[in-house]
């Protein structure tokens, strides 16, 4: 199992940042602040998630801790290889709860399922907790000790794959026991069915006292019935008197109302004492009293004043020369409109906005853009990829269709293959130090495909294999594929092409990109000089019209603005013109017109005895609201009047009673206590009746109770004696597997005893111990820095002996701040020398702790 690549959307402070991991040992060593723990945990975050954050959280956990602080999508993926198939996996994380959060598996490219939720469970075969214990490193004191899930891994690989859980049995049972008999408190069946007991003996006491006391409420219940049956009596007779005196009020109300009506009505009637128009008489005064006023106003506008001599003046003036055409003026305002389609067409073109695809070409190309000639060598490059890609796949083929070989011929065939591997390794190890790192690279990465090869060569005679030749020109192919491949990744990765579909695809969306971002140069350019050309004609058109409107005075900096009082002085001066030659002699017949609509006015006003005010259009109105008034009152007088004899004779209104109404008020407010009094004293009856006809239940339920009280006794002593035996049973088991793991640890702590220069030892609990002055001690009295090497190999035995056939990648998150140089170095050793049989990632602040350089290079 190994890491292969990261991306890094947001997490913490980084952002958008890809990486990939070294099969061996991959180093960041980086000052404080960079992220190197930062990317640690995200590490560990894609494959076990982060922990929901609620208001009452104490801890300041990693989903509140690398949550970015300018917000955006939180997360990433990262890909890994297991059992020979490339995974990844997607991870996006909401800002407080884990249901919003975003989870994605791919298997070789295609989404994948088989993982479930807890992802680190499945790959690992352990909890984030067990995680942390063993494959992940960090600062903190390291524990030396083991985990449940540690221990769970490694007792199922003991029993060859059996699931021997003790702890999870003996954890059912404490769980099952715990349900019939807690160690403190009363949430227990026991204890509940002890409080059951006691609780059903009150029951029953308490059912028989209330049987006693039902005699009481039966006699309470007689004396309130009787009381609300003589108060109901009372508010009868006394609501019956005040509805005949209610009557009589509104029989009040009626004639009141009768008598305010009449009274405005004859008010009016006094207004006009000679009667009221008819409405003909009224759309005649109306009809005379318009045409007055319209006549009045036409007889003003016939005649051409001293204003209108005095504007006709000035136009004159304006246009001594002669006013301008229509046809000039409307082909200068073709002109205007004309030119402001081209002003807008150059605003178009100088304010055009650039589109994202446009503005991202922009940004990658800008300062930069790749020449054709360095193209033209890259696509030599990728058809020289192409080509040897098609012959490996030939000769693939070939291998598999190869008669079997004989045992002699491959074995003089393998010792030439691990001979050209150990030279080919040994010259990529020569190239990367003089810092030819992709070839270098290549080299090495030929000669460990040679030494497969030869491996393939060494199986049994029985088994059928491909021609020694054909193995051998595979693996130079497939080296030199990796070197192609290496060059098109630095031209390509530069310029920001670096995807999972292949460095062909890389290539290709490169070339298309700077294709696209020539011919939107060239589109930019052709842009620029159509607005050039538009501002031209804009000049032309603009100097035409200012010379057409300075010859008549109009110097307006707004041409349309000028143009259009141009066009309104010419209208004023026509229409002057038509109205001097118009103005003559209606004057006298408009006057008789006038005269005859003053006398028939006149004539209504005398008839009636109205003043002249009312010949006016706000007197006739006054006039037409009160006819309207007098109408609607007539009206309302009739129907009142009709009303309040009917209301008297329906209800046999003859003679008042004396007195006035009686408030019911508080004999209202007693009935309804002694009502209520009532409906409580039958719902106690009701309920104690009920009650009391539960107590032979009662009776058998405690006696049930009883029985099951002494079951549960029987069946918790039955749980004790059971964990007691298992307990007994995995301490056996355990001390099955204790043997391998302190086998493992003897084989590290040789290599420990070198850096450390004292005898490392561990007994069956784990417990490390050294050797010194002839004496064994415990590694409590070893330095902070020692004692963490110690758990250091620890963690490695118990790796090896939980996964035998596929090691899982170790994450060390600077782990050995407390050692010293002479220490330090010796560690660099160590690591190396692990990083040959498995993947570490190893993060560090200062150069002083790196583990990847030697000590005469580092500063």
């Amino acid at each position: 199992m190994r890491l292969i690549a990261y991306h890094i959307e947001n997490y913490g402070k980084i952002h958008n940042l890809d990486g990939v991991f070294d099969k061996g040992l991959t180093e960041f060593c980086e000052k404080n602040g960079f992220g190197k723990t930062t990317m640690a945990s995200f590490i560990r975050a894609m494959f076990y998630g982060l922990p929901t954050y609620t208001a009452r959280s104490k801890a300041f956990d990693d989903r509140q801790h690398f949550y970015p602080f300018e917000g955006g999508k939180f997360g990433g993926n990262i890909t890994f290889e297991m059992q020979g198939k490339t995974y990844k996996i997607e991870r996006f994380f909401d800002k407080k709860s884990a249901t919003g959060d975003e989870l994605k598996v791919y298997l070789d490219g295609a989404p994948y399922t088989g993982f479930g939720e807890d992802i680190g469970k499945e790959v690992f075969g352990l909890d984030e907790e067990s995680f942390k214990k063993t494959v992940f490193i960090t600062a903190d004191e390291i524990e030396i000790e083991s985990t449940h899930s540690i221990n769970e891994k490694l007792n199922r690989d003991v029993q060859g794959g059996e699931d021997n859980d003790f702890q999870a049995a003996i954890d059912a049972l404490e769980k099952a026991k715990k349900t019939l008999k807690a160690g403190r408190g009363n949430n227990d069946l026991i204890s509940q069915k002890r409080a059951e007991i006691l609780s059903l003996n009150d029951q029953i006491k308490n059912l028989k006292d209330m049987s006693d006391s039902l005699t009481d409420e039966y006699v309470e219940r007689e004396r309130l019935t009787k009381e609300i049956f003589a108060q109901e009596s009372e508010l009868k007779r006394a609501g019956e008197r005040d509805l005949v005196l209610q009557k009589w009020e509104t029989l009040d109300n009626l004639a009141t109302q009768t008598q305010q009506k009449t009274a405005v009505l004859n008010g009016y009637k006094e207004k006009y004492p000679n009667g009221l128009p008819s409405e003909e008489e009224r759309k005649t005064l109306n009809a005379c009293i318009q045409e007055e006023t319209r006549l009045t106003g036409t007889l003003q506008a016939a005649s051409f004043g001293q204003d209108k001599e005095n504007a006709l003046a000035l136009l004159q003036e304006k246009f001594k020369n002669g006013a301008p055409r229509d046809e000039m003026i409307a082909q200068k305002q073709q002109s205007l409109t004309q030119l402001s389609a081209l002003q807008a067409e150059q605003n178009n073109l100088q304010n055009r906005e650039k589109t994202a695809r446009e503005k991202a070409l922009e940004k990658k190309f800008g300062e930069q853009l790749p020449t054709e000639n360095e193209l033209l060598k890259k696509r030599e490059a990728v058809e020289e990829y192409k080509r040897k890609d098609a012959q490996l796949k030939e000769l693939h083929a070939s291998l598999v269709n190869a008669a079997p070989v004989q045992a002699a011929q491959g074995g003089k065939a393998k010792y030439r293959l691990w001979v050209l591997a150990a030279l080919a390794v040994i010259g990529g190890g020569v190239l990367m130090a003089l810092q030819q790192l992709a070839i270098g690279v290549g080299a090495a990465v030929l000669g460990v495909v040679l030494l497969a090869a030869g491996f393939l060569l060494n199986k049994k005679p029985s088994v059928a294999g491909a021609p020694s030749d054909i193995a051998v020109r595979i693996s130079q192919l497939q080296a030199e594929l990796h070197v192609l491949e290496e060059s098109l990744r630095a031209f390509t990765v530069p310029c920001g092409y670096y995807g999972d579909a292949g460095v062909l695809y890389d290539f290709a969306t490169l070339e298309e990109d700077v294709k696209a971002y020539r011919a939107q140069v060239a589109a930019e350019q052709e842009r620029a000089a159509q607005a050039e050309t538009l501002s031209q004609k804009i000049g032309e058109i603009t100097k035409d019209v200012q010379l057409f409107l300075h010859t008549y005075n109009e110097t307006d900096f707004n041409l349309q603005n000028g143009l259009h009082r141009l066009l309104t002085a010419v209208s004023n001066y026509n229409a002057l013109l038509t109205d001097k030659a118009a103005a003559s002699g209606k004057s006298d017949e408009v006057q008789a017109r006038i005269s005859q609509c003053k006398n028939t006015i006149q004539s209504i006003l005398t008839k009636y005895g109205f003043d002249a005010y009312v010949g006016t259009m706000d007197g006739l109105k006054v006039l037409e609201l009160d006819c309207k008034s007098i109408v609607e009152l007539e009206a309302d007088v009739a129907v009142l009047t009709e009303n309040l004899t009917n209301y008297q004779e329906k209800n046999g209104l003859t003679e008042r009673p004396t007195g006035e109404i009686f408030n019911t008020d508080a004999l209202r407010e007693s009935l309804s206590l002694l009502r209520k009094q009532l409906a409580d004293c039958d719902k106690r009856i009701a309920e104690t009746e009920r009650l009391v006809e539960k107590l032979p239940d009662a009776e058998s339920e405690l006696e049930r109770a009883e029985e099951k009280f002494e079951e549960y006794k029987d069946r918790c002593d039955l749980l004790s004696d059971t964990i007691k035996a298992l307990q007994e049973a995995e301490k056996a088991l355990q001390d099955r597997y204790v043997a391998p793991i302190k086998d493992k640890f003897s084989v590290y702590a040789e290599a420990l005893e070198r850096v450390l220069d004292e005898k490392i030892t561990m007994d069956s609990d784990y417990h490390v111990r050294f050797e010194r002055g002839g004496q064994q001690r415990s590694d409590k009295h070893l330095s902070a820095g020692e004692r963490s090497l110690c758990a250091l190999c620890l963690r490695l035995a118990l790796i090896d002996n939980m996964y035998e056939t596929e090691q899982p990648f170790i994450v060390m998150d600077d782990p050995f701040v407390h050692l010293d140089k002479t220490h330090m170095e010796r560690t660099a050793e160590l690591i190396q020398e692990l990083a040959k049989t498995r993947q570490i990632v190893y993060f560090c602040c200062h150069e002083s702790r790196s583990v990847a350089v030697a000590d005469g290079e580092k500063a």
